[in-house]
């Protein structure tokens, strides 16, 4: 889920990776570890002037693995939920990666304060089949909201927005609560230590 979320896996070489905030380096290495592919086939590197670190695999076989299983290249806007879990916790431990690489945990204040929990993808399919997931599985309600590509100016140049999808939890906080719980419970310490204490 991780990958699906935050990977890129290249269309022209065998490499894929992924970018993560610099505290959460620990997760890189241990990720590292476990496809135990051979040192001199993996990097972890600073991005310079950004606090980040990637993590870049070269590896013919995962590479192939990973497309195999719908982590293609360009993704974002094609990306299709898995077809081929055949248990509920390998739901929820997709959904986990899905959550910690492109979801968001906050607290609204104001006249209605409470917590305030989504999901951002490129793909409304994708989004619609976690969607209908989380209704048939938790009984929870969502929405899916569309924002139009807006243009912004950095540094003198123009950028322009993509068309970013939400999938917004509903019910408040117990099901809000419900749905993190089915995320995290039993994770076996595969988990962003910082989106797992929040």
């Amino acid at each position: 889920g991780w990958f699906y979320a935050d990977g890129n896996i290249d269309k022209n070489n065998n490499t894929f990776g992924v970018t993560v905030q610099s505290s959460d380096i620990g997760l890189l290495e241990k990720i590292k570890n476990f496809f135990g592919i051979n040192e001199s086939n993996v990097y972890i590197y600073k991005r310079k002037g950004r606090n980040c670190y990637d993590l870049l695999l070269c590896s013919k076989f995962l590479h192939d693995r990973f497309i195999e299983l719908g982590c293609i290249p360009n993704k974002s806007l094609v990306l299709k939920y898995p077809d081929f879990f055949t248990e509920d916790y390998q739901h929820w431990a997709f959904l986990r990666g899905i959550f910690e690489g492109d979801g968001s945990l906050s607290m609204r204040k104001g006249n209605r304060p409470g917590f305030y929990c989504d999901i951002a993808c490129g793909s409304k399919v994708f989004l619609e089949s976690i969607q209908t997931l989380i209704k048939n599985k938790l009984n929870i309600d969502s929405k899916i909201l569309e924002r139009a590509p807006s243009k912004h100016k950095i540094n003198g140049h123009e950028f322009t927005s993509s068309n970013a999808k939400r999938l917004y939890i509903l019910g408040g906080n117990s099901a809000i609560e419900k749905f993190l719980d089915a995320l995290y419970t039993n994770t076996n310490n595969w988990h962003l230590d910082r989106k797992y204490q929040l």
